[in-house]
């Protein structure tokens, strides 16, 4: 199937003369929702070399814990959109399939809002000191860490640069910091996976809360 496309000056599409609120989480969604593709490619496109390859493992891990500072971002914009009241006006007109996908996105986030705030404060849109304590004092005993020196030559023939390989371990032990009765290294792994499992539900609602917004007011207003 070709593609569509519609073109349409940007002023005209977010009534930048006399923006309304509605305009404005339309604006910060459609980014968030861009973002949020270039994380999850990256993070597709690194998983069969991601066991094999350290560098490739920690861009990965860099692109998810991004990922979490999107979702979380994606969360706020998403509430604070469902309890405008012009955007109530729009709403009220979503068929039944999208309303459906809305408030099935609206009811997720709320549960999970607060979890991925904490989350990204911590290793989303940075990493901090909080974190890489927690990080180190929690450090597995079998973790083995690595530095490299190698030789860059895009910066001249005798230039080096440190490759730290033992970031990528401090990252993912950062992630346990968050879970709630990891009393043991079981219950932890069953923890993570549940907070895995609840991120890529969170990717699907993202998407689909931004596909209705795409088909009930952005298509339209491209028109």
């Amino acid at each position: 199937m070709p593609s569509l496309s519609r073109r349409r000056k940007l002023r005209s599409v977010f009534h930048s003369d006399a923006p309304s609120r509605v305009d404005v989480y339309l604006a910060q969604l459609s980014v968030l929702y861009e973002d949020l593709g270039i994380e999850l490619e990256s993070i597709d496109s690194a998983m069969p070399s991601a066991l094999e390859n350290p560098t490739v493992a920690y861009r990965q891990n860099y692109f998810f814990r991004r990922s979490l500072a999107t979702l979380s971002d994606f969360a706020e914009a998403i509430r604070l959109l469902d309890k405008c009241p012009d955007f109530a006006l729009f709403r009220e007109n979503f068929h039944q399939a999208l309303l459906t996908d809305w408030q099935d996105g609206v009811a997720y986030f709320e549960g999970l809002e607060q979890h991925l705030k904490a989350v990204r404060n911590d290793i989303g849109g940075h990493f901090g000191s909080q974190a890489a304590e927690f990080a180190i004092k929690e450090m597995p005993h079998r973790a083995v860490g690595a530095i490299e020196i190698a030789e860059e030559r895009v910066h001249g023939p005798d230039a080096k640069r440190p490759h730290l390989r033992f970031a990528f371990d401090i990252a993912v032990s950062a992630i346990f910091r968050r879970l709630q009765g990891a009393k043991d290294t079981e219950t932890a792994m069953t923890e993570l996976g549940g907070f895995f499992v609840e991120v890529k539900n969170a990717y699907r609602h993202a998407c689909r809360a931004t596909h209705v917004l795409v088909a009930a007011l952005l298509w339209p207003r491209f028109g």
